[in-house]
């Protein structure tokens, strides 16, 4: 993540396996189980797969990955924005603390 301007802990450790296409940026992770982190007032779910298109700052055509306040809503896109991330969650784009991802 960090080659791409992207938090180390975006996504959880507790990694199984992982496929990177170093052409594309297509990736995919698994996990161990399902995770949930609590960040600034949300919630943010990872499924035991996690799949998206990586590029300089931004992980594109995300799968596998929501936020909740108060309903559990698919995160499509992340964007790095200096100190902030730019999530987006259907119509609406949720900014969250960068260092609120530096730590497990």
């Amino acid at each position: 993540m960090p080659r791409y301007g992207l938090p180390p802990t975006l996504l959880p450790a507790d990694v199984v396996s992982a496929a990177f296409d170093d052409l594309t940026g297509a990736f995919e992770v698994r996990l161990q189980r399902r995770m949930v982190r609590s960040v600034d007032r949300y919630q943010v779910r990872y499924k035991e797969v996690v799949k998206g298109v990586l590029s300089a700052g931004c992980v594109a055509r995300l799968s596998g990955v929501s936020v909740k306040k108060g309903l559990w809503i698919p995160v499509s896109r992340i964007e790095a924005d200096g100190e902030v991330l730019r999530f987006h969650v259907g119509p609406v784009v949720k900014r969250l603390p960068a260092s609120a991802f530096d730590a497990p």
